[in-house]
């Protein structure tokens, strides 16, 4: 299928003639912001150019080229500008072929220049704000930063859980060492979780086995290690104790 030129009015076709008479075509970018400047270009009422779609050399500056290397391009951001829509008007086929609605169409077409920096500059303002390379870098840095902070308090709580662990493991080996870490308490311990909620020596805590029966009176009590141990509950002066009973 042949490649013709959108520009209205153009009939120039990319042939073995247009390209000895040095006209170069160029497709419409696919960029949706830069198409649709190239299409507001174009001046053409309900036109949506196709990826076939192409415009003509004869419709851009020649510093719009970019001729260094073998292959003529467009440089980066140029707009079709080059039109004179009153000549273009003119040169209407004849009405056999073309409707009095086109005709009409055509000769209510203005005679508009449409210049390269105002319409660059008004797309610009219009559709790049969403796509603000500045803004979405300053919000991935900021995302950055606050997930290496939560990382870094996560590490740092790990760590001082490691660290109480080891200060209960600690004290725990020590009890066991003294004789002090009892049935009782063991399983208290294990029931809470590992957590030592309260001092070896409340009274609620169970005496050494070899301090059993060293002493059966109201008041602290030695093991054989010299390690003192937990007081007997008071008693009324009307209650009798035994000195056979254990001290709980």
């Amino acid at each position: 299928m042949p490649d013709f030129c959108a520009a209205f009015g153009c009939s120039n076709e990319r042939n073995d003639k247009t390209k000895q008479e040095g006209i170069s075509f160029h497709r419409f970018p696919k960029d949706k912001v830069k198409r649709r400047a190239w299409t507001a270009a174009l001046r053409r009422r309900n036109f949506e150019p196709n990826d076939r779609s192409v415009v003509c050399s004869c419709h851009f500056k020649s510093e719009d080229f970019d001729k260094t290397g073998q292959t003529t391009r467009l440089k980066e951001g140029v707009i079709p500008s080059v039109f004179s829509f009153t000549d273009h008007s003119r040169k209407v086929p004849s009405s056999s072929r073309t409707s009095r609605t086109s005709q009409k169409a055509a000769a209510a077409i203005p005679d508009v220049c449409v210049k390269l920096s105002k319409n660059v500059e008004q797309l610009s303002s219009d559709h790049l704000y969403a796509l603000d390379p500045v803004k979405v870098k300053k919000k991935l840095t900021e995302a950055q930063e606050r997930l290496e902070e939560l990382q870094r308090d996560l590490r740092n709580a790990k760590d001082r859980e490691r660290r109480h662990k080891k200060t209960v493991e600690t004290l725990l080996e020590d009890l066991k060492q003294r004789n002090l870490l009892t049935e009782e308490l063991q399983q208290k311990l294990d029931l809470f979780s590992g957590v030592h909620s309260e001092s070896c020596y409340n009274a609620e805590v169970e005496l050494c086995p070899t301090a059993k029966g060293s002493t059966g009176r109201t008041g602290s009590a030695s093991c054989k290690h010299g390690h003192r141990k937990a007081r007997k509950r008071p008693h009324s002066e009307n209650e009798s104790v035994s000195s056979n009973t254990d001290i709980k």
